[in-house]
């Protein structure tokens, strides 16, 4: 009777716990996030836990056993570069990258064994692994600012794989470097409980700002209606239709009605938009975004276009929510609605680690009191209105920064500048 080495049952349980885990992961995932970073991290880890098995499943068939690892440890590392925004390959679509990849290694893999060449596919998918594992290890630790240690870690276990994944690059010279193979194993387990702990922390970050949101609209609607019906109340209950004070009472009335039937318009208008909308970051283009905007501001307004300046026509992807659209469209409405004369708004975007875009009016400028409460420590709304209430709880939500400063000309205030500070393009997932 022949009896299995206890070490291989061990690698083997190891080996088949993390691909089941992994299996685990993966549905969870893509069955909870639409956030595609989460969804390519998880299939590419998915695609390294069965990398293992080729080589103890397909022993006696040395050739498929290599190809199939190699295969899949390259498709898992262009999914890590793509998760994590690598610019070269991150403009390409899916289907047309990886089936390309695909016929290049199979042609390669038909010379190695029609040639009878040595057998180097490990040192292919090791160097692409270790630059992968390296780029998204630095890419999660470049902005370290706000983010929990929890992403922070997953930022250091990527390191810790691609330092491992090196010396297997000269395994087929030194067999002595195996010992770094089990190394991997515990980088590969670091990543995994890493990010997977920093996807359930999302999804619950995601769900209190949604509540939050919920509940900042419910409580403008209450809080402007109440005030409104007041006002009508009042001056119904004080007059009746008798003289001229009655008459410019009842005005009074009618007026704040209309007011009233105005605003419930637009809250019912925003939250339709907002409600088919969520706080989940993915990568946007700006620039169109900034555009769609403008031309709505156009048509609504009547405003021709030397009266909005935007310069800026290249791509300019940023990391966040199409919620956005409804921040910079209340900037430049009440930039409009605020101006006595001629409205005038400038725009301009710039790159700079972060992705800043700024929004300058000529609508007078905002009072110290005002701008302290839609940037600073004091979070009262009151006195805020429904637009700048939305620019700020919303930016807060979705990880947005805002700042506000005033636009000065000849040493007068005329205006307002905002900026908003986008992650830019595969972005860190905001852990604020």
């Amino acid at each position: 009777m022949q009896y299995v080495p206890i070490e291989a049952v061990l690698e083997m349980s190891a080996i088949f716990a993390g691909v089941f885990f992994a299996v685990i992961a993966i549905i969870a995932v893509f069955h909870y996030s639409t956030d595609i970073r989460y969804r390519r991290w998880a299939f590419s880890h998915l695609l390294f836990w069965i990398a293992f098995l080729p080589l103890n499943f397909y022993g006696e068939f040395i050739y498929a056993g290599y190809f199939l690892s190699m295969l899949l440890k390259v498709h898992g590392s262009i999914l890590v570069l793509r998760a994590f925004g690598f610019k070269p390959i991150s403009r390409i679509s899916n289907a047309k990258l990886h089936s390309t990849l695909s016929v290049i290694l199979v042609l390669y893999w038909i010379l190695v064994v029609a040639l009878g060449l040595p057998i180097t596919s490990i040192i292919l998918s090791s160097s692409l692994m270790a630059f992968a594992f390296a780029y998204a290890g630095l890419e999660i630790l470049h902005y370290p600012q706000n983010q929990t240690k929890t992403w922070l870690s997953a930022g250091w276990s990527f390191l810790f794989w691609s330092v491992t994944s090196i010396p297997m690059i000269f395994l087929p010279f030194l067999p002595e470097l195996v010992f770094f193979g089990y190394l991997q194993f515990i980088g590969q387990a670091l990543v995994l409980v890493a990010m997977f702990l920093s996807f359930f922390a999302s999804i619950t970050r995601q769900l209190a700002r949604n509540l939050k949101l919920t509940e900042m609209t419910g409580s403008l609607i209450s809080h402007d209606l109440r005030n409104f019906l007041n006002v009508t109340s009042g001056a119904l209950d004080l007059v009746e239709p008798r003289d001229e004070e009655s008459e410019i009472l009842l005005r009074t009335a009618r007026d704040s009605i209309e007011e009233a039937g105005h605003f419930i318009k637009d809250v019912r208008t925003m939250l339709i938009e907002i409600g088919t909308l969520s706080t989940v970051t993915v990568d946007l283009d700006l620039t169109e975004m900034v555009n769609k905007v403008i031309t709505r501001a156009m048509q609504e307004h009547g405003l021709d276009a030397t009266q909005v300046q935007f310069t800026t026509d290249e791509t300019i992807l940023a990391c966040t929510s199409r919620l956005m659209g409804q921040v910079i469209w209340n900037i430049i409405d009440n930039g409009i609605k605020h101006t006595s004369d001629s409205p005038e708004i400038t725009i301009s975007i710039l790159v700079h680690g972060y992705v800043i875009l700024s929004i300058s009016d000529r609508s007078g400028g905002m009072s110290d009191d005002l701008k302290e409460r839609l940037v600073g420590t004091n979070k009262n709304g009151n006195g805020l209105g429904l637009g700048l209430m939305l620019i700020r709880e919303i930016s807060d939500v979705c990880s947005v920064g805002l700042r506000v400063e005033d636009r000065v000309e000849n040493d007068a205030i005329v205006g307002t500048i905002y900026h908003l500070e986008f992650p830019s393009a595969g972005g860190i997932p905001p852990s604020q």
